[in-house]
This record gives structure tokens, C-alpha cells and sequence, in this order.
């Protein structure tokens, strides 16, 4: 997978979350086969050039973040394997 395809695979995924529809992904993925690929929602073009200009924020497990809410920052916070668990605005 290109740097430009994970990049907007991650976003999608992000606008899913953002929508509410992360949750759900995640708990399937929980319950999928290990090594089991997940389809993955349909992300439209309107959704991902909403994200243009927000700052992204990556949260790997044991970092220190600012709780400071800021409307211009998508914050994605992932696990150990670099799988997402959840995506917030703010």
C-alpha cells in the first residue's frame, strides 16, 4: 500500500470514527479471525475534504497528550499494532 493510499485509508477510517461508525468496526474487528481483513466502509469525497486543514494527531499507547479542545485537530488514537481504536475531533 502506497504512503498516499494508507494516508487516505487512514483518514477514511477517521471520518468513520468521527461519524460513529468506528465503534462498530472496531468490535468487529475484535471478533474477526486474527489476520482476517475487514471491509471497510465506503469513505465519499465530500467526507475525506472535510478533514483538509485539520492537524492530525497519532496517540500510540503510553503518550502524553494535551487535553486542550481544539476544533482544527483530528485526534486518532491507536493501539500497540498500530490498529485504531478510536478517532475524535477536538
Amino acid at each position: 500500500m502506497s504512503t498516499e493510499s494508507s494516508r487516505r485509508h487512514l483518514l477514511g477510517l477517521a471520518v468513520a470514527g468521527a461519524a460513529g461508525g468506528l465503534a462498530a468496526a472496531c468490535a468487529r474487528s475484535q471478533a474477526a479471525t486474527p489476520g482476517a481483513i475487514e471491509p471497510q466502509p465506503a469513505v465519499s469525497q465530500a467526507e475525506l475534504d472535510k478533514l483538509k486543514g485539520l492537524a492530525l494527531r497519532v496517540v500510540r499507547p503510553g503518550e502524553a497528550v494535551t487535553m486542550d479542545f481544539r476544533a482544527d485537530r483530528l485526534t486518532v488514537e491507536v493501539d500497540g499494532s498500530g490498529q485504531i481504536l478510536r478517532a475524535s475531533i477536538g
